[in-house]
């Protein structure tokens, strides 16, 4: 009695490390965005990566929230904003560009003088 064949794998589903590898690898040599712009890639590799599931396996937590909620630039903002202020605050004092304290005084007087 001959032995089944294993079911094909899912549509879009993970299946090696060689799929990450292989989506990585396009990625890279034709400036994909994932989710956003398909740079150099051909017809014949775009279906390839849509066959591989490579949004899903690229996409990061930025890009996750811009395909979520549609906010490019708010989401943006709020990343840098975290990301600078964590690296702000592993620095050492001594290599911190010193800010004033009193913002609003600045403010105030950016507008007297337009």
């Amino acid at each position: 009695q001959p032995i089944a064949s294993p079911p094909p794998p899912k549509a879009g589903a993970p299946q090696a490390e060689g799929t990450a590898a292989e989506c990585a690898k396009m990625r890279l040599e034709h400036l994909v965005v994932v989710g956003v712009a398909w740079g150099t890639l051909s017809a014949a590799k775009q279906m390839r990566w849509t066959r591989l599931g490579c949004d899903m396996l690229l996409q990061s937590p930025f890009e996750a929230d811009v395909a979520a909620t549609g906010a490019v630039s708010e989401v943006f903002l709020q990343r840098y904003r975290s990301n600078h202020r964590t690296a702000l605050a592993g620095r050492e004092a001594a290599r911190r560009i010193p800010r004033p304290t009193n913002r609003s005084a600045i403010v105030v007087a950016v507008a007297a003088s337009a």
